[in-house]
């Protein structure tokens, strides 16, 4: 028997459950874990967040492929009573390192599924979707478990779907667009998975999601992309988002290679009610910003 339980949990006492039809709810699926935030859109303020984790012994490669992942799932919406209410926009989004951009100029929807097998095995079990990227101008294809996707549709059948990637560039673009001409990366920290981003000033460079195992393979990859654009570490800055603590191994690492390394602040589109106040908001800087994706 799979326990039930947030690992986080951060709830305003002012969130009131008979008018959730004046909030969001944006959910984020990750291989060992599901969260989600509740948004007062009449107030611009987040309410409400709350975080479950797969429990290390369930946790296999392609687990979200599995009958047992969808079984965890819904457990959660089962226990959970807040998640059963009507929302006014619903946002789900998956991780996953299948992904690739193509930019609008040279996009072909009856070709999305050939776009993403140049770069990645695909299997019955995968299906392909697509997100619009309006700033920068690009298509952002991926694949999401067929069973995650019916979960998807059956507990929450008018939410608009996307991959994590998706939010992470509108969130980052939006964030830093007219700045100076600086080169800013982004590591956004799963389990097991490191989503990288680079920006110079407002022009997009590169999205990119590596598996890793160690510290050292996270500190490869991102060492990789700099040498690949050429990318100063003395003169760049490293944003981290995601599982990362700054007083850890991994972050002392990367500050003997990274000149500037710092947390991602939040959005400056959005307030938060004060039980966020202690909050590690970095960690969840993907789902807090899923609404800049319409």
């Amino acid at each position: 028997m799979i326990e039930i339980s947030p690992v986080r949990r951060y709830v305003d006492s002012g969130l009131n459950y008979l008018f959730t039809n004046n909030y969001d709810l944006s959910i984020r699926l990750l291989p060992d874990g599901f969260s989600y935030s509740i948004f007062d859109t009449e107030r611009n303020r987040f309410l409400a967040l709350e975080e479950y984790l797969l429990p290390s012994g369930f946790r296999f490669p392609d687990v979200m492929l599995s009958d047992d992942y969808q079984l965890w799932l819904d457990k959660i919406i089962n226990s959970n009573y807040l998640l059963k209410k009507s929302f006014n926009k619903v946002f789900v989004f998956a991780g996953g390192t299948k992904h690739t951009l193509i930019p609008v100029p040279l996009y072909d929807s009856s070709k999305n599924s050939m776009y993403l097998s140049f770069n990645h095995t695909l299997s019955d079990n995968e299906l392909v979707c697509n997100d619009m990227i309006a700033a920068p101008e690009t298509y952002l294809l991926y694949s999401i478990p067929v069973l995650v996707n019916e979960w998807i549709g059956k507990n929450f059948p008018s939410a608009r779907r996307f991959h994590v990637c998706s939010s992470l560039i509108r969130s980052f673009f939006t964030q830093f667009r007219g700045g100076s001409p600086v080169t800013r990366i982004l590591a956004n920290i799963q389990s097991e998975i490191l989503d990288i981003l680079v920006f110079k000033g407002s022009e997009f460079q590169l999205c990119n999601s590596f598996h890793y195992s160690t510290d050292t393979d996270l500190l490869y990859y991102l060492l990789f992309v700099t040498e690949q654009l050429k990318i100063n570490t003395d003169e760049s800055t490293l944003f981290i988002s995601g599982r990362f603590e700054n007083n850890s191994e991994l972050a002392g690492l990367l500050k003997t290679y990274f000149r500037f390394v710092e947390l991602i602040p939040e959005a400056n589109e959005f307030k938060f009610s004060a039980v966020f106040d202690d909050a590690p908001l970095h960690q969840y800087y993907d789902l807090l910003n899923v609404a800049l994706c319409g």
